[in-house]
């Protein structure tokens, strides 16, 4: 790898990219019985749980700006978003696979900045990232993100347990996105960052854990984006 190229991601081959930037992912405590590397993961089931799945894509110029928010503060996102998935629905995040699209000329400086924002969510949430892939696009950058979780069997909190006249809860700072977002657009990057604590430029959304709910009277639940 030539550490002068700014492009320096363009002398490694699909395997030798992926090897790099996964040497970057922070140990977790939870560990797939097999993990990248491989034709699919192999992770451990346990009894008397039910299995959630959810994916999120993002798009470069549709759901995020690269000149307001930072690679890193991308990565995070766009695993957190599908973490809130599985705490919304009650569950454990418990293992995450991230597809990447990357256009040409992107630095491999940008990729790796990127990775230490999704290592950063997935130590925080004990999710390791078990796989994915990563291909060239003549397009916009797109990411992809699967996150596996469970809950114990017949517990998920589902969105259709909603009936009129109950109390509704919200976790987060409502808003907080959009606000930042405009802030961002409207003062530019730097400045709007540091007055926003950073909320608009990521965009992070909030990755709350509403277990308490579903063993606790919760009858329904979702993500608000």
């Amino acid at each position: 790898m030539d550490q002068n190229n700014p492009d320096a991601r363009g002398t490694l081959d699909e395997f030798g990219l992926i090897r790099h930037l996964t040497g970057r992912l922070q140990p977790t405590r939870r560990q797939p019985r097999v993990g990248i590397g491989d034709d699919a993961a192999v992770m451990m089931q346990q009894a008397g749980e039910d299995a959630l799945v959810t994916t999120d894509t993002m798009v470069e110029g549709v759901h995020f700006l690269p000149s307001t928010m930072s690679f890193a503060d991308l990565g995070h996102k766009c695993v957190a978003v599908s973490i809130s998935d599985i705490a919304a629905m009650g569950g454990e995040p418990r293992w995450a696979v991230l597809s990447l699209a990357i256009p040409k000329g992107l630095p491999l400086s940008a990729l790796e900045q990127l990775y230490d924002g999704v290592s950063e969510v997935c130590a925080a949430y004990d999710c390791p990232l078990v796989g994915g892939d990563v291909v060239r696009t003549e397009g916009p950058m797109v990411l992809t993100s699967t996150v596996i979780g469970a809950v114990p069997a017949g517990t998920a909190l589902l969105r259709s347990g909603a009936r009129p006249g109950d109390v509704v809860f919200v976790t987060g700072t409502v808003g907080g996105s959009a606000a930042g977002l405009a802030l961002l657009l409207a003062q530019g990057r730097e400045t709007a960052g540091s007055s926003t604590g950073g909320a608009g430029g990521a965009g992070l959304g909030s990755v709350s854990r509403p277990a308490w709910a579903a063993g606790g009277g919760g009858v329904a639940g979702t993500a608000v984006p």
